[in-house]
This record gives C-alpha cells, structure tokens and sequence, in this order.
C-alpha cells in the first residue's frame, strides 16, 4: 500500500471518528461559503493548447465557488466536508466548456486567541479529496492537502454567528492534475 493511500485512509478515519462523536457530545454546526483562488496550471495549459489549435480565445480556471459543513464535537477538533467548484473553457465557434469540481473531507482543529479584544480563531486542517473534470479535458483523481485560516465574528445573535475567514489551501492530485491550491475568503454561519 503507498503513503498516500495509508495517509488518505487515515484522514478518513480520523474524520469518521469526529462525525461519530458528535453523536454522542453536544455539538457546534457551521456552514461556510466562499470564493477562492487556484492554481490549476496544468488543466490552463492543456486548455491554451486546445484554444491555440482551433485559433480560438479560452477562459482558464482561475477561481472557485466552496462551500462546506463543519461539526465540532469538541472545541478544538471537528470534521469538515465540501465541494470547489471552478469552471472555464475554450471560447470557440462551438463552446467546449471546462468544469473542475472537487469533494473534500477531513478533521479540522482550532484555537480561539483575543487580538485587541477581538476574539481571533485560527484554524488548520487535513483533507482528502475526490476531484473531477467535465468537458473536453476530463478524468477523476483522489488528492490529499493542507489548510489553514484566521477569522472572527462580524455578526452575532444569540447562539448564532457570522464569521468572516482568510485562509489558504493546498490541496492537488496527480492525474488529473488537478491544483485546487490558493488563497480564500469566505463567510461562516456558526451556531454555537
């Protein structure tokens, strides 16, 4: 069995036994959306040589809409599962549209400091991925990454808040090469 596999298998598991817990402890639910950016230099370039062949233009995979759900059973360790969705394509007489799509899971843990008297949350985790190309490009991979972020509340009501993070994200697969990799901004609805 590779590295890879065996550390894909233990990202899952850690992640199985987060979600399992929550059955059993109370438990903190969030929901976050955001933009990103990514890398994909691979996908662009094969997508450049395909515009360049039929003397067409093409629009490269530059950003992504992400969204995710996050279970916390304790403070510090949850588990998190989303999807990056980015699209672009070949801008000739007959469109040949582009779509990358990845599914992500992983254990999640965080740390709450005061900045200035801003409560300030760093977070960092470890995902797995499924990732996918649709179009004229196309093929899955599995992936593994890293992701780290700093945020705070800019809106609370009772045991709900909105929290605004910066973060950044490596996360790619080998075939495809998928580089789902760059930097996000994204908004967090938390009930505590």
């Amino acid at each position: 069995m590779s590295s890879m596999s065996k550390t894909f298998g233990l990202v899952v598991l850690l992640g199985a036994v987060v979600a399992a817990c929550t059955a059993a402890f109370p438990f903190e639910l969030g929901a976050g959306l955001g933009v990103s950016s990514v890398r994909m230099r691979a996908v662009n370039e094969a997508m450049e040589d395909m515009a360049e062949r039929q003397g067409a233009r093409f629009s490269p995979l530059k950003a992504a809409v992400q969204g995710h759900v996050e279970l916390w059973a304790w403070e510090w360790l949850g588990f998190r599962a989303g999807a990056l969705w980015s699209s672009g394509g070949v801008e000739a007489r007959h469109p040949d549209p582009v779509t990358a799509v990845s599914l992500v899971g992983g254990t999640v843990a965080r740390v709450s400091l005061p900045l200035l008297g801003w409560p300030l949350t760093l977070e960092g985790g470890m995902h797995a991925s499924w990732g996918w190309l649709v179009g004229p490009l196309n093929g899955s991979a599995v992936g593994l990454g890293v992701s780290a972020s700093a945020g705070g509340p800019v809106f609370g009501w009772g045991p709900l808040a909105v929290e605004l993070r910066l973060g950044g994200r490596y996360l790619s697969s080998d075939e495809p090469p998928l580089d789902f990799s760059g930097v996000y901004l994204e908004f967090m609805f938390t009930r505590r």
